[in-house]
């Protein structure tokens, strides 16, 4: 992984704190705006994680040299700044918990660091944690992300990532999908069975917080 930078303009009102999430290439952090205190999360997506990716590249064929290995990077960083832009764009009415802005750094011989700021808002997975869920919150809760995924669709994409971890309750108890995870449908000629996260729209509310926490659910 690739030392976190201080990225200007990006992070120049924002103080960063500590690290609460890694996992490959990807690692989130708590921050805050200096000036107001906006409480946010800054993803920092190493492209790639290490040399070792690059070297592999080279030794399978898949790249001739580090050129075309960088080459390579570059194309999954554009994809990745096509998705935030369209993140970054859409209104939260439509479900979705907008990012906030972000930047990509190209590094000094291959690869490429992304930065981007959101929103900080309790999971789903942490707010059941601490919190009870009525019959009615579940409900709403199916609705909102089935209004979220069909406003994706509307706008041309499908949500891959659709988990826990990923959908964001805010003040007004309203759930949005978060996070990137998201696929043009236009280059989808097929969705292999058991191959997609649609399922996970219904997850399972007993594992996370136990059954007879759920307040009147018959179980």
């Amino acid at each position: 992984m690739s030392e976190i930078k201080k990225v200007s303009p990006l992070l120049d009102d924002v103080e960063l704190g500590e690290r609460f999430s890694e996992r490959g290439q990807t690692e989130c952090f708590y921050c805050e705006r200096i000036e107001t205190g906006e409480k946010l999360v800054l993803k920092h997506i190493a492209i790639p994680e290490s040399d070792t990716k690059v070297q592999a590249l080279i030794l399978t064929g898949a790249a001739a040299d580090e050129a075309a290995a960088n080459e390579y990077f570059r194309g999954l960083a554009e994809d990745l700044r096509a998705e935030l832009a369209f993140l970054a764009s859409v209104p939260e009415t439509c479900g979705v918990n907008a990012w906030l802005d972000y930047q990509i750094e190209a590094r000094e011989g291959v690869g490429f660091d992304v930065y981007a700021l959101m929103p900080r808002k309790d999971s789903l997975r942490s707010y059941l944690q601490d919190n009870a869920i009525t019959q009615l919150q579940a409900l709403n809760l199916g609705l909102d992300l089935c209004d979220a995924m069909g406003n994706l669709n509307d706008a041309g994409y499908a949500y891959f990532d659709l988990k826990p971890e990923n959908v964001f309750v805010d003040a007004r108890k309203r759930f949005t999908i978060g996070d990137l995870g998201l696929m043009q449908l236009d280059g989808l000629e097929f969705f292999p069975e058991g191959s997609g996260k649609l399922e996970l729209i219904t997850c399972d509310i007993e594992d996370l917080h136990g059954a007879e926490n759920i307040k009147g659910l018959k179980t």
